[in-house]
């Protein structure tokens, strides 16, 4: 499996990135972290945040990506062009509100995007048990 890691901001992502590291550790799975940054300004900065990602990995083999521009745009693109089976983000994803349940960016990924999904919420330091479900009703 393939899977695409959003990482925003890293303050607020590092259980993301653990919670997608262990997944991915899990299910024997390629990882590529991916930071979308405004303008080309903030290159030095998105670069540093993915250092920073890619170190708590803690030794799994993973790919980095920095783009410039549009979040939701930039990442749907490398969803959808990197041939990814999965994307793992966070429910707060750029927004200023904690108490929002899920973000407008991450809302706008979900209805969107063509590629499975995963909006990570309080997620646990350790996982011991994971249901994937691979059939439909019917």
């Amino acid at each position: 499996m393939k899977i695409l890691l959003i990482v925003d901001q890293l303050s607020k992502d590092k259980q993301v990135i653990n919670f997608g590291a262990m997944l991915a550790r899990h299910t024997d799975s390629n990882l590529t972290l991916l930071h979308v940054a405004p303008r080309q300004e903030g290159k030095a900065e998105g670069e540093e945040v993915l250092n920073q990602a890619r170190q708590l990995l803690a030794g799994l083999l993973s790919e980095t990506s920095l783009c410039f521009g549009k979040t939701v745009t930039k990442i749907l693109n490398e969803a959808r062009e990197g041939g990814y089976d999965l994307v793992i983000l966070s429910a707060g994803m750029s927004t200023s509100q904690d108490d929002l349940p899920i973000s407008a960016s991450t809302l706008s990924i979900i209805r969107r995007t063509r590629v499975s999904t995963l909006v990570v919420r309080n997620p646990k330091s350790n996982i011991s048990r994971i249901l994937i479900l691979t059939g439909g009703l019917g």
